[in-house]
């Protein structure tokens, strides 16, 4: 159960940062002109980039304020549910030190920021001539391969960790396999995104312009001018799926004990 918890926060940690990521990257993007104007103006790049992160801070102070509040309040009514259907846990009353709030609040505000500053910087590098054009921000080719190559890498590094969960001799060892595996793998993939979206779409489009025609032929090139978008949203999706996958294995596993015993 330990171990389950613990994979749970691991992959819910994953997961908010992927999700940080993405919406201030598509802030970024949707706020260009403003951006642009900003710049024009006179703003730097250092002033743009703080604006972005201060956003962070206070989005981060917010939300793990929230979370912090939620989570407690599910701790509470997960322990009333299972001890309804039997399952009640030797734990008595929950206790709650004052450091796990302390340290999800730090936390969350530290992610947050780390998450947002890649947008930050996104932001920051815009000039003011190229914010005020209505054009897509295609992937530069040069880091396009690069980033390609470390997400080739770190899911060649995640499929060597699920073999070796096979290989393992303890259930403790196959347990730290297996999460090191699934993470480097959805890393791996979650940054290959871009390169990944491309070939699917150009793979797809046959049979979307023979379906669909030329709302298909627009679909498509919208797809293939910002591949980073396309990506990322892929990437949420199989992050999703996966966690729901996750979830269910989990919850049947745990079904199963509860029946046994």
């Amino acid at each position: 159960m330990k171990y389950a918890m613990l994979g749970f926060a691991g992959i819910a940690f994953l997961v908010g940062i992927f999700l940080i990521v993405n919406t201030f990257s598509m802030l970024v993007a949707q706020r260009t002109r403003e951006i642009g104007l900003m710049r024009a103006i006179g703003s730097s790049r250092k002033q743009v980039n703080r604006s972005v992160l201060v956003e962070a801070v206070l989005l981060g102070i917010v939300g793990s304020v929230l979370g912090v509040a939620a989570g407690v309040g599910l701790a509470v009514g997960l322990m009333k549910v299972m001890g309804a259907v039997g399952m009640e846990l030797s734990t008595g009353d929950l206790t709650v030190a004052w450091t796990t709030p302390a340290i999800g609040l730090v936390l969350g505000i530290v992610v947050t920021v780390l998450a947002a500053y890649i947008p930050a910087r996104r932001a920051g590098k815009v000039s003011p001539m190229a914010a005020l054009r209505d054009a897509g921000t295609p992937a530069d080719g040069k880091s396009g391969w690069i980033r390609a190559g470390i997400g080739l890498v770190l899911t060649a590094a995640g499929g060597a960790a699920l073999w070796a969960t096979t290989q393992a001799d303890k259930a403790t060892e196959g347990s730290m396999f297996l999460a090191v595996g699934v993470l480097l793998t959805l890393i791996g993939f979650i940054v290959i995104g871009p390169l990944l979206a491309g070939v699917v779409v150009r793979a797809l489009s046959v049979v979307v312009l023979r379906l669909f025609g030329p709302v298909g032929r627009l679909a498509e090139r919208n797809a293939l001018r910002n591949p980073r978008r396309t990506g990322a949203t892929g990437a949420a999706l199989m992050i999703g799926l996966a966690l729901v996958a996750c979830l269910s294995v989990v919850g049947s596993s745990m079904v199963a004990s509860a029946t046994e015993e």
